[in-house]
């Protein structure tokens, strides 16, 4: 029997820094622990959305919350994830493999 899906959604690539990684992780992490498939899936919101700790500065791009998440996917073992970026890239998961595991989905929390 396949394993239940959970689609959580969240700010991570936004805001890649300490305790608010660990809380989102924490909730994943426990996800998995209860059985649960997961995907975590997370949208820009506005423009400079993405904070980057090393340039200590808000902007479009990406890459060092992305970076963070795909490591810390890859630890807990997710699904996978998607992270909608400023023009509307998918990054992670495609389109599709995002509506097939929401269509799977038996919870969709978000945090």
């Amino acid at each position: 029997m396949a394993a239940p899906v959970a689609v959580v959604a969240g700010y991570l690539v936004g805001n890649p820094v300490g305790g608010h990684v660990l809380s989102i992780l924490h909730w994943l992490a426990g996800l998995r622990q209860l059985g649960y498939d997961v995907v975590f899936v997370e949208h820009h919101g506005w423009a400079n959305a993405c904070w980057n700790p090393r340039a200590q500065a808000l902007t479009d791009d990406p890459a060092y919350g992305l970076g963070e998440l795909t490591m810390h996917a890859a630890r807990l073992g997710l699904r996978g994830f998607c992270f909608v970026d400023q023009q509307h890239r998918h990054h992670g998961m495609t389109p599709e493999a995002l509506e097939a595991a929401c269509r799977e989905s038996e919870v969709l929390p978000g945090l």
